[in-house]
């Protein structure tokens, strides 16, 4: 039987509210990461990654520290479809739906450099954007983004491929969407695992 094993990037550093390379803690707990699994003598296979910086750099590190063990591995190029949601763009239409009579902008200013206003937001935003009570202007619905990381997460494993584990590195939200696929959760439950 193939395997597939999600794991979500290291801790990116942020610029603002921007999320970009890998922070130092970040290319830490990927090569320990790696480091467990040469320890434990878990299978490598292949690697998948999204196409964010943080994605593709936790990948290259984590290939890197199985390759310094002599365990191979294969690297695939990066996927758009493991890309992370617009987290962002989900808070500022979540703001201006609770301000409706102001612009989107003037909606968003009291969140723009308050990460915890944003943290304690995150949880409504994210269910209201699944039950699809909020329009995300520059991004899709819950189900889109879900339409379009679950197919490609299993195109990874054919069925008729032998096995071999597959590692997809990742972000929360494609993780959410593909355990909401596996455990048959409710749209708002899998929206809100990535917290």
């Amino acid at each position: 039987m193939n395997q597939l094993i999600l794991v979500r990037h290291g801790q990116a550093s942020s610029e603002g509210m921007e999320f970009g390379a890998l922070s130092a803690l970040g290319v830490a707990q990927v090569e320990a990461l790696a480091d467990y699994w040469v320890r434990t003598g878990m299978p490598s296979g292949i690697l998948h990654s999204g196409t964010l910086t943080r994605q593709r750099e936790s990948a290259e590190i984590f290939a890197t520290g199985l390759r310094k063990s002599a365990i191979q591995c294969i690297t695939k190029d990066a996927q758009t479809d493991f890309d992370e949601l617009d987290h962002l763009a989900v808070l500022r239409a979540f703001a201006h739906a609770q301000n409706p009579d102001i612009g989107i902008d003037a909606a968003w200013d009291p969140f723009r450099n308050d990460k915890e206003k944003l943290r304690k937001t995150l949880r409504p935003a994210l269910k209201a954007w699944a039950r699809r009570e909020i329009e995300v202007p520059v991004g899709k619905s819950w189900n889109e983004f879900r339409a379009r990381c679950v197919p490609a997460a299993k195109a990874t494993v054919p069925d008729n491929a032998p096995p071999n584990p597959v590692t997809i590195f990742t972000s929360a939200g494609v993780i959410a969407a593909c355990m909401q696929e596996a455990l048959e959760l409710f749209d708002a439950d899998a929206a809100l695992v990535q917290l």
